[in-house]
């Protein structure tokens, strides 16, 4: 069992299966080399393949909204964290 060519299964399945095969179903695709792996060993891949393409548009929508909220929170000098964050990086000024 390679791990390479378990990627490569996985990436063969996403260009058959765009939209996905179904959640915890990775199990049931074709894998060359007798591998016979319950997951893609790669969330990212493993995603893309039971989810598909709207499960990673989906998880990228909700990293970048997190994303977008803390920095809307940490630019603000009046929200609930203010410049505290990252305060303790900034070298004690005279």
């Amino acid at each position: 069992m390679d791990l390479q060519s378990g990627f490569e299964d996985a990436i063969e399945a996403i260009k058959i299966h765009p939209f996905g095969i179904g959640t915890n179903n990775f199990a049931s695709i074709e894998q060359s080399n007798n591998n016979n792996f319950k997951h893609a060993h790669n969330e990212l891949l493993n995603l893309w393949v039971e989810n598909g393409i709207q499960g990673v548009v989906s998880l990228m929508a909700l990293i970048v909204f997190a994303f977008t909220i803390f920095w809307r929170m940490e630019s603000s000098t009046t929200g609930p964290f203010g410049k505290t964050v990252f305060s303790c990086l900034q070298p004690d000024r005279m």
